[in-house]
């Protein structure tokens, strides 16, 4: 059985891409390109995870058979951060830095990080529509999969709102880390750089731990994970307000 108000969660994830996308467009009237720029970088960004993980990720777990969970998630955390720090933010850099992009003022920085944010929030709530969809209207597909799966697409409604708080949050750490690269450029500051690529590393790198310690097919499981993306995101948040200042 499939709980079909689940589609709230993939509907929402939309709604908090598009919303920001469309609301700072309106706002500042600023140009589609910083959007498309910030999304085109997203895209390129994943391509190396992606490849990584269907080669080397896997020998990586295998190796780690050896050491102990703590060592394990450790070491996880620091593959799955600092591939995503480097990756995001530090191809973004190499990308500003050698193209016009360079001179982006505040709110053409803002929209850069919002297209950046925002396609990852469109895509994730793209993926997980047609996932339930295709549940929803083949519902003999549920028994091929594993109990923990079918467990996730018959979770309580209240669950709906974890998926969309969490990019909503994550949003901002985008956006953040991303001013922050933009800040590094014009100011030639290399240091911002560093902060940013660690931001990323941070959201990314706990993700193993909160797999391991944390029951993410249980609402109480999933909602005391979004507690570490909630924190960052706030703080995110914060370093928006604080970075704009600077510009």
């Amino acid at each position: 059985m499939v709980n079909s108000l689940l589609l709230i969660s993939p509907i929402g994830m939309l709604f908090v891409g598009l919303f920001a996308i469309l609301w700072w467009k309106i706002k500042k009237k600023v140009k589609w390109k910083y959007f498309a720029f910030g999304a085109l970088l997203w895209f390129i960004a994943i391509i190396p995870k992606f490849l990584m993980d269907y080669t080397i990720t896997i020998s990586i777990l295998q190796w780690l058979n050896v050491y102990g969970i703590v060592a394990s998630l450790v070491i996880m955390g620091l593959y799955y951060g600092l591939r995503t720090g480097f990756f995001e933010s530090g191809f973004s850099y190499m990308a500003i830095i050698k193209t016009r992009f360079r001179k982006m003022k505040l709110n053409d920085a803002l929209a850069f990080g919002i297209g950046f944010g925002s396609i990852e929030a469109i895509a994730l709530g793209c993926i997980g529509l047609i996932n339930i969809l295709v549940f929803i209207l083949n519902p003999s597909l549920v028994n091929l999969l594993t109990p923990e799966q079918q467990t996730a697409l018959n979770l309580p409604t209240i669950i709906v709102a974890a998926p969309v708080l969490e990019r909503l949050f994550t949003l901002a750490v985008h956006i953040f880390s991303s001013l922050l690269v933009v800040y590094a450029v014009i100011k030639r500051k290399i240091n911002y750089l560093f902060v940013s690529i660690l931001l990323k590393t941070l959201l990314d790198g706990m993700v193993p731990t909160l797999s391991y310690y944390f029951n993410l097919t249980t609402v109480y499981g999933i909602y005391l994970a979004e507690i570490p993306v909630l924190i960052i995101g706030v703080i995110s948040f914060y370093g928006i307000r604080w970075i704009t200042k600077k510009f």
